[in-house]
């Protein structure tokens, strides 16, 4: 049932809005897998960089 679902969606887009939800997809996973990785080793770096303030306490 789901696959139907996925494919009567898929044959209503257009091949243009699937290429550029395939982009976003896979940007969002890189993101999401960078995030996940660097969870595990701290608070992330480029949240570190981004942020003057550190988050872990002294908040100025």
């Amino acid at each position: 049932m789901p696959g139907m679902v996925w494919r009567s969606f898929i044959s209503s887009m257009s091949a243009y809005q699937i290429r550029y939800s395939s982009i976003l997809f896979t940007s969002f996973y890189m993101v999401w897998s960078t995030l996940r990785y660097e969870s595990t080793l701290g608070f992330p770096r480029f949240m570190r960089k981004t942020f003057p303030f550190r988050v872990n306490g002294s908040t100025s």
